[in-house]
């Protein structure tokens, strides 16, 4: 059987998800092709809705559809509803389910260096799709605190499960964070000059950085430089991508 696969977002031209996801179904035997899908935001609703009737095995999602494209699928899992955001869809019997294995990439990272999360501080850079994937993660994992920085806080913060706050913010605080998470596209191809927050502001003892291209952005050259421990999104990367193809064969059955 020959699987068709895809990855849909806005702007694609960074993306190594083609060359990763072949090499991936050679590992695992599977027959396939895995295409690169740039939708404008402008267009969203009538060129998702036309994929969903291509007949695709599978697609992966990224920025910025990883929150729009849950009104469309039939069955969204249980964690993915928790979390609030799909990076995964798979099809099967002309009904489309959505995961999220973002979770699971991020939580991966840690477990392949020994880094414990229970009881550890985190700062958030940017709260979409992937940010809430990783709040999930620190969560579920006994994280003691999380403060989520971004543009545009919500009206209501009273119930949310972690601290929120901006940019300006966060530039004027001293405190010090055992982790800063880096879930902005700030910093990736073609704008690699660019860093979310300035050099001074990098104080934690780990800073991963999901952007995986380049592989040391901005941010990670800042962070280097002071003598802290560092990951790009590469490795994530890999690990959400097995575990997409590990759903999508299961659901092939």
């Amino acid at each position: 059987m020959f699987f068709k696969f895809g990855l849909i977002g806005e702007h694609l031209k960074h993306s190594y998800s083609k060359e990763l996801h072949t090499k991936i179904m050679k590992d695992m035997g599977i027959s396939g092709s895995y295409g690169i899908i740039e939708i404008p935001s402008t267009n969203f609703h009538d060129a998702f809705s036309n994929i969903l009737t291509q007949d695709y095995n599978g697609l992966n999602v990224t920025i910025p559809y990883k929150e729009a494209v849950i009104p469309y699928l039939d069955v969204i899992s249980k964690s993915a509803k928790k979390i609030g955001a799909v990076n995964t869809i798979s099809f099967k019997d002309n009904t489309s389910f959505g995961y999220n294995t973002d979770y699971d990439g991020f939580l991966q990272v840690f477990k392949n260096h020994s880094i414990d999360i229970k009881g550890k501080k985190a700062a958030i850079l940017g709260y979409g799709g992937a940010s809430k994937a990783v709040i999930a993660a620190l969560n579920d994992n006994g994280a003691e605190s999380i403060l989520v920085v971004t543009r545009n806080i919500p009206d209501s913060t009273d119930r949310l499960p972690f601290h929120i706050t901006n940019y300006g913010d966060f530039n004027i605080r001293r405190d010090s964070y055992d982790f800063i998470i880096n879930c902005t596209p700030v910093g990736m191809y073609p704008n690699m000059k660019n860093s979310p927050i300035p050099k001074a502001s990098i104080r934690s003892e780990y800073l991963f950085d999901l952007i995986y291209n380049p592989t040391e952005t901005l941010l990670i050259s800042h962070a280097i430089e002071l003598g802290i421990k560092t990951f790009n999104g590469m490795e994530m990367l890999e690990s959400q991508a097995r575990k997409s193809q590990e759903i999508w064969a299961i659901d092939s059955k």
